[in-house]
């Protein structure tokens, strides 16, 4: 329920975006329009619902499976990060990403597990539309519709009453439509949507072979340096 009330609320936003209107026209030849080389610090949540195939699969095949759907619903990640965003063509770029997360997995028992770690991600992004904003002046700070396929890295560590600890390694490959408006010179905020193909290390503390497949869905506000 959370996941779907947030993947709407970025939908509503982003449409919000959009149908705001600057009055602006260049005539710059396009091979002289690329995008700006970036870096400052952001915060952000990223929404996951890491619920698996096969757990969808018994589902449908046995009504009364409910637990583990219960327990793998909502996965909420809150970060904080340094970034840099590196040209790499006219329209893409390449965005570097490194610093720490809290993560927060509630359960189908009303009890919750919790976990702090570190992240690094290398991010290439695909401003499709960018020329076409740069003509009607709506791409400072590479303001626009992105494509975009991070790598992420993730070292957790469960946080326990006991005061004893777990560590979790997961990898993410996340396929990512977003976009990024400027609230002012400094500040930018962005929308995303996507999938996320992980490694199988599920932070219930079971380890699995193979991968998993989720949807996921994040909101951001960076300052630029």
């Amino acid at each position: 329920m959370r996941f779907s009330l947030l993947f709407i609320f970025t939908i509503g936003i982003t449409h919000s975006i959009f149908s705001q209107k600057e009055i602006f026209f260049d005539n710059t030849p396009k091979d002289s329009v690329k995008v700006k080389e970036l870096k400052g610090v952001e915060i952000g949540y990223t929404g996951t619902s890491s619920f698996t195939y096969k757990n969808f699969v018994n589902l449908i095949i046995d009504k009364n499976f409910n637990e583990e759907f219960a327990k793998t619903l909502n996965l909420n990640t809150f970060y904080f990060n340094y970034f840099k965003e590196k040209r790499l063509l006219n329209s893409i770029s390449l965005l570097t990403q490194g610093g720490f997360c809290f993560t927060y997995l509630p359960l189908y028992n009303y009890s919750s597990i919790s976990y702090l770690g570190l992240t690094l991600s290398a991010e290439p992004r695909w401003y499709y539309n960018f020329y076409k904003r740069y003509r009607t002046g709506k791409c400072v700070n590479n303001n626009g519709s992105f494509l975009a396929l991070p790598i992420e890295f993730f070292s957790y560590t469960r946080i326990l009453k006991s005061n004893n600890s777990q560590d979790y390694i997961k990898v993410y490959l996340s396929p990512q439509w977003g976009f990024r408006k400027s609230i002012s010179n400094h500040l930018i905020f962005e929308t995303i949507v996507g999938g996320s193909i992980s490694t199988n290390d599920n932070l219930l503390g079971k380890t699995n072979n193979g991968f998993k497949i989720s949807p996921l869905a994040s909101l951001r506000i960076g300052y630029l340096f």
